[in-house]
C-alpha cells in the first residue's frame, strides 16, 4: 500500500483531528514535510505491544481467539538454564536434584506472568518508568498500565521479594516449583531471582533500568517471537485459563496454576474454531468513514460528500465516505451506483417514502439488502 491508504485505514480515532489528515482527506495525498507516518509507526508499534503484552487476556484478544501470541526464544531460554543450573545446584542444598525441564518451566513461567502484567520494554514508556508508574499520562497512577519488575517496594511496579509473612507471586512461584526440592527455598527467593535476573538480562531475554539507584526489569521485544499456533489450557483445580505458543509447550503442558495461591496445574483445553480468531485471521482489514448527509449542509458539501461517496473503487480517494448517514435528504431522485445495503432507522411514515428509501440500493444490478 501507499503512505496514504495505509494512513487512512490505521490511523486511530483519537489522532483523526491531526491538519496533516484533514489534509490528506481533503487533497489524497501528504503534505510535504509531514511526520504523520512516522508517528503513526510509533503508535502501531505501541499497540502490538500492548496487545501482546498487559491487553493479552482483556476482551477478545489476539491470545484469547488463539490467533497469535507473543513468546520468548526458546534458544535464548536454554542458554540462560545452561548459565544457571550449575550455580543453584551447588550453591542450594536440595536443589542438587533440580533438572533442565524443570528450570525452563520455571523462567518460562515467570516470563508469561511479567509478559501478561505488561513488562516488556518500550521507549514510549522511558518516562513511565523513571517515575515508577506514576502520573503518566495524567497525575494519577493508571491500575490498567504496564507493571514491570523491581525489588523496590511501595510502587505501581511488580515487587520481587516482600518483607515479612506475606508473599509476592514470584516468592510463591518458586515455592510452587521448587519446594518439594527445598522446603525451606523461601529463604533463598532473592539470591536465586539475583542470578536468574542477572543471566537473562546477561543473555538478551530482560532489560534492566536504573532509577534511583534502584533496579527495574522488562522483557526485552528483541527476545520475543510471534507465534500463530496458540494451545490453549485449563487449571485442573479453579479453572484459570492460559495460553502458550506450541513452540514453549514443553513447559506449559502440566505448569502449575499461574494464578496466586491455587495447587492446580494446567491441561490443554483447546476449544472450537473461535469466530472472532478466524475473523482476525483472514486479514481481510476494512474501515468504515462515516458522514453525515443532512438538510443542515450546504449544498455544495452535500454535492462533495455524495460524489465522494458515489465514486467507483477504482476512483475512490483515501478516507472517501462508504458509510453514510442520512436524513430524508437522499430519499429520492439519488442514484448511487453501486451501493448495496440500506439501514432504515425507524420505519418510514408511508409506503411511498419506504419505497424511495430502499430504492437507493441495488439500482446497478437489482439486488440489495433493505434493513428497517
Amino acid at each position: 500500500w501507499d503512505e496514504s491508504k495505509f494512513i487512512t485505514l490505521f490511523l486511530p480515532p483519537d489522532l483523526a483531528w491531526l491538519e496533516d489528515y484533514e489534509f490528506l482527506k481533503q487533497n489524497g495525498i501528504m503534505p510535504n514535510g509531514s511526520k504523520l507516518i512516522e508517528d503513526l509507526g510509533r503508535r502501531i508499534s505501541w499497540e502490538i505491544t500492548s496487545e501482546y503484552g498487559f491487553n493479552n487476556r482483556i476482551g477478545r484478544t489476539l491470545e484469547k481467539t488463539g490467533c497469535s501470541i507473543a513468546f520468548v526464544d526458546r534458544e535464548l531460554l536454554k542458554q540462560t538454564v545452561v548459565k544457571t543450573i550449575d550455580f543453584l545446584q551447588n550453591e542450594f542444598g536440595g536443589l542438587q536434584r533440580l533438572d533442565k525441564a524443570t528450570l525452563l518451566q520455571v523462567i518460562t513461567g515467570l516470563l508469561i506472568q511479567l509478559k501478561s502484567k505488561g513488562g516488556i520494554d518500550h521507549t514510549a514508556l522511558a518516562s513511565y518508568v523513571k517515575n515508577w508508574g506514576n502520573g503518566f499520562p495524567l497525575r494519577f497512577s493508571h491500575p490498567y498500565m504496564p507493571a514491570f519488575l523491581t525489588k523496590k517496594r511501595g510502587t505501581r511496579f511488580d515487587s520481587l521479594i516482600s518483607i515479612g509473612s506475606t508473599k509476592t507471586w514470584y516468592q510463591q512461584w518458586l515455592e510452587k516449583n521448587l519446594g518439594v526440592l527445598l522446603p525451606s527455598i523461601a529463604q533463598f527467593a532473592e539470591p536465586i531471582f539475583d542470578k536468574l535476573l542477572s543471566t537473562l538480562t546477561e543473555t538478551g531475554v530482560l532489560v534492566v533500568h536504573e532509577v534511583e539507584g534502584q533496579q527495574v526489569w522488562a522483557i526485552d521485544p528483541n527476545a520475543l517471537y510471534i507465534s500463530r499456533d496458540p494451545i490453549q489450557y485449563r487449571c485442573t483445580k479453579c479453572g484459570h485459563n492460559s495460553t502458550s505458543a506450541r513452540e514453549e509447550s514443553d513447559s506449559c503442558r502440566d505448569m502449575n496454576c499461574l494464578r496466586f495461591n491455587c495447587n492446580g496445574h494446567y491441561i490443554e483445553d483447546n476449544k472450537p474454531n473461535d469466530y472472532y480468531g478466524k475473523l482476525y485471521s483472514t486479514g481481510d482489514v476494512e474501515r468504515l468513514f462515516a458522514q453525515e448527509h443532512t438538510g443542515l449542509l450546504d449544498r455544495n458539501t452535500r454535492d462533495d460528500i455524495e460524489q465522494r461517496f458515489k465514486r467507483a473503487p477504482q476512483d475512490r480517494q483515501p478516507a472517501d465516505p462508504n458509510l453514510l448517514s442520512c436524513t430524508p435528504t437522499l430519499e429520492m431522485g439519488i442514484d448511487i451506483g453501486d451501493l448495496s445495503s440500506i439501514l432504515l432507522c425507524s420505519v418510514p411514515p408511508a409506503p411511498a417514502n419506504y419505497l424511495q428509501r430502499v430504492g437507493r440500493a441495488g439500482r446497478r444490478d437489482g439486488n440489495s439488502l433493505a434493513v428497517t
